[in-house]
């Protein structure tokens, strides 16, 4: 499906896959500037009701919406472009521009079971590739759009540079490592201090692959080449102090025995990076 969408004021022809599992956002690709953006728009009830019949969604979203929530995560409206604003532009530079130095203080507060020699070569190693090291996409901002053809306008939405790799996948059961593991290491210490310091965690949702026996992050999104990972959901997050499932994901995530803490065990175990 292409449509034309206002972003910033200029008309683009956005391509729009007929199939959207998410029930947040409806998702497109579009160019821009000399290069591919990916561009989430969030569905808000106007926008739900007039791409009725237009795109494929799982059966399961349309019984989340009805979910009695206060909160209305699954039913997302126009009110939330602050909040998705707020968390953008309070974590995205916790993920950019990280050189040796950041390195090493972000996994010595984050991460203090890493043995510190064990670090060093780790990131002596890892580092050596010219450039920092960026765990977020070159340009993401959180804007308004409007859909003319379908009436739509002033819909909260976040604009990205496409990357084009796949899923991160983290497999189980061995002990090899590689650049990539290393980095979602990096991204785990900044997603726990994070945490610790603004009380906001990153959405590091995962499923299991049964095939391939690895845990597949659709959240995270390699770099063709090299050890690059990047972060590319800043529409959904967790907190203690927000919604009822913003709490309950913090709780899962980020408590003291949570999801990421293990997450984090498991990379230190794969790198022989434990005690």
């Amino acid at each position: 499906m292409r449509l034309t969408v206002r972003v910033s004021g200029e008309p683009h022809q956005v391509d729009f896959p007929a199939h959207q599992p998410s029930a947040v956002t409806l998702t497109g690709r579009y160019f821009a500037d000399g290069g591919e953006r990916v561009l989430k728009i969030l569905k808000v009830a106007d926008l739900r009701a007039a791409l009725h019949g237009r795109i494929r969604e799982p059966a399961r979203l349309a019984l989340l919406r009805r979910l009695p929530l206060a909160d209305r995560p699954f039913a997302p409206t126009r009110s939330r472009h602050q909040r998705i604003a707020a968390f953008h532009d309070q974590t995205r530079p916790w993920l950019r521009d990280l050189d040796p130095v950041r390195c090493r203080a972000l996994l010595a507060r984050a991460v203090p079971e890493l043995p510190t020699t064990r670090r060093d070569e780790l990131i002596d190693t890892h580092l050596k590739i010219p450039g920092l090291l960026q765990l977020a996409p070159d340009v993401s901002r959180v804007i308004t759009v409007d859909l003319p053809e379908l009436g739509p306008s002033g819909v909260p939405a976040l604009c990205q540079s496409a990357i084009t790799g796949w899923a991160y996948r983290l497999p189980l059961g061995t002990r090899c490592h590689t650049d990539q593991d290393f980095t979602f290491l990096l991204l785990l210490a900044t997603a726990r201090r994070l945490a610790e310091v603004h009380a906001v965690g990153l959405n590091l949702r995962f499923r299991y692959d049964g095939r391939g026996h690895c845990l597949v992050f659709p959240t995270v999104r390699t770099a063709p080449h090299g050890p690059g990972l990047a972060i590319v959901d800043f529409v959904r997050w967790a907190t203690p102090v927000g919604g009822v499932t913003e709490r309950a994901a913090f709780r899962l995530g980020y408590g003291s025995g949570g999801i990421v803490r293990r997450l984090t065990r498991t990379l230190l175990d794969r790198t022989g990076t434990s005690p």
